[in-house]
């Protein structure tokens, strides 16, 4: 197979003595250009956010209630007193499906949530977030 530029943008292509001329259109050339580059940068964002979190955080919902009672401590100093039974009682527990005493796992973390108004900022949408989709 031979490959001759004949005229910018368009090629002269032979092949098995068949002669046939192919023209690329300008527009889907740069299409294809845009699409690719808005490709690497998803895949670059990806990349960047495998790095910032662990991967259990960004692939699954699977992280225990004593990881996240963990997180929580990390990032909220001063925990409201009407929160912090409930943040300690999470930190014992590994699902919503267990019992803390004589109160469901999922009760626990509803009491929480509840109690956690005054926790403010970016950490505590994104947890408070995954605490309500564990109840669900």
């Amino acid at each position: 197979m031979n490959i001759n530029i004949v005229k910018p943008l368009q090629c002269h292509i032979t092949h098995n003595t068949e002669s046939r001329t192919m023209s690329i259109s300008l527009h889907c050339l740069y299409t294809h250009i845009v699409l690719s580059l808005i490709l690497l940068k998803f895949i670059l964002n990806l990349l960047l956010d495998f790095n910032q979190y662990p991967i259990y955080y960004i692939m699954s919902n699977n992280r225990t209630l004593y990881q996240i009672a963990s997180e929580i401590r990390k990032d909220w100093k001063n925990v409201n007193f009407a929160a912090k039974p409930y943040l300690d009682a999470m930190a014992q527990l590994e699902s919503v499906s267990q019992n803390y005493g004589w109160d469901s796992g999922k009760s626990i973390v509803l009491y929480f949530l509840g109690n956690a108004n005054a926790w403010r900022g970016e950490k505590a949408k994104e947890i408070k977030a995954e605490l309500k989709a564990m109840c669900k």
